[in-house]
């Protein structure tokens, strides 16, 4: 008997967490290159250097492993509140500009038709929580008075995330001085007088 089926016969032995980042990171990296279509359990095995058993123990289906990897998307850290709006906002565009993968979302959008709930649990996710966080800078800068209280926050937060991706798709990742630019580009329409 092989060390893995050791390990999964031994009751009461927590998996390794280490297969478990070698899986997602596998995972992630498939359905960015291969599509979810194409992507398979056996090419996540093969990359994560783990048996199909070990995946399938974890996650039922490969719907269930793809959801688990785009779960697995959003950095947990966000740049630390400094009290300005305006300098709370270029961190949250640098921080997007260095963790946004764009790759994984085409995916998604191309597997709508068939997959529904995938493109729908990265919008949970990963993109309603970096846009609830981006409003609560700009909220916050609304009750300190620096944003005017009638500014458009939802067209705002359209401008900035379709900035990016625009800026992306034509000319790849934007470089460090991105952040600095778009908001010194947003600022002045939200300011407050």
């Amino acid at each position: 008997m092989g060390a893995e089926a050791k390990q999964a016969a031994a009751p009461g032995r927590p998996p390794d967490p280490e297969a478990d980042r070698r899986i997602m990171d596998a995972a992630k990296k498939l359905i960015a290159v291969e599509g979810f279509s194409r992507m398979s359990i056996e090419g996540v095995a093969a990359v994560a250097g783990v048996a199909k058993t070990t995946i399938y123990r974890r996650w039922p289906s490969k719907a269930a492993l793809v959801t688990a990897a785009i779960a697995d998307l959003l950095p947990v850290a966000t740049p630390d509140a400094t009290g300005s709006a305006y300098d709370d906002l270029v961190a949250q565009l640098e921080h997007n500009r260095r963790t946004i993968e764009i790759a994984l979302p085409g995916t998604l959008l191309a597997e709508e038709g068939r997959n529904p709930e995938l493109l729908a649990t990265f919008r949970e996710r990963v993109l309603q929580p970096r846009l609830a966080f981006m409003r609560g800078i700009l909220e916050a800068g609304v009750e300190r008075g620096e944003i005017r209280d009638d500014a458009d926050l939802d067209a705002t937060l359209d401008m900035i995330m379709g900035a990016f991706l625009f800026h992306y798709l034509a000319n790849g990742r934007p470089d460090e001085k991105w952040p600095r630019r778009i908001a010194d580009t947003i600022w002045p329409a939200l300011a407050a007088a």
